[in-house]
This record gives structure tokens, C-alpha cells and sequence, in this order.
């Protein structure tokens, strides 16, 4: 799966079976606010969200590798969830 982000309209997306599935975003300053996920219909239950913001996820880790560490935001309820979850595993680390 090809993710695509497109930082002129604030969105990360890929097109499966010709069909778009996007995370959409907020910048202001040093915050960023996902908060929109939307994936159809037909392509549910694929665990493609999860791959949207596992892309997400390295892509701020990056940023962060440069010297620009952006906040997280979730307004959206997927993307809540997700960073929640990451949350959680990353402090069940030891």
C-alpha cells in the first residue's frame, strides 16, 4: 500500500481498488490535529486505517529524528484510539 501525503492540502491518503482512503490534519505551530480518518465502505475490516497511521507514525518519528517534534492532536476517534493504543505498548515496555 502507497501512502501519499499531500502537505498542501494536510493529508496523508492511498487509493486502493480506485478508491481513497485519507487522514486529515491540522497544522498550527507545532500541533498538529488529525482529525479526520475515512476509509469506504467496501474496503472496512482491512486494517488499512491502521496502516494509514503506521505510516503517520514513522513520518513524525522522522520529523523528530530532524529536530521537529510536533504534537499530537486527535480529534478524530480513530486516531485516538491508535495513539492510546501506541501509548500503552510504548510504556509496556521495559
Amino acid at each position: 500500500m502507497k501512502v501519499i501525503h499531500d502537505y498542501d492540502n494536510k493529508r496523508f491518503y492511498c487509493v486502493i481498488d480506485g478508491k481513497e482512503c485519507v487522514v486529515q490534519y491540522h497544522l498550527d505551530g507545532d500541533v498538529i490535529d488529525f482529525y479526520h480518518t475515512y476509509v469506504p465502505i467496501s474496503l472496512r475490516g482491512k486494517g488499512i486505517a491502521r496502516q494509514l497511521y503506521d505510516y503517520i507514525y514513522s513520518w513524525l518519528e522522522e520529523n523528530k529524528r530532524k529536530g521537529l517534534k510536533l504534537i499530537v492532536k486527535t480529534s478524530c476517534s480513530y486516531a485516538y484510539k491508535y495513539f492510546n493504543e501506541l501509548k500503552d505498548l510504548n510504556n509496556s515496555v521495559s
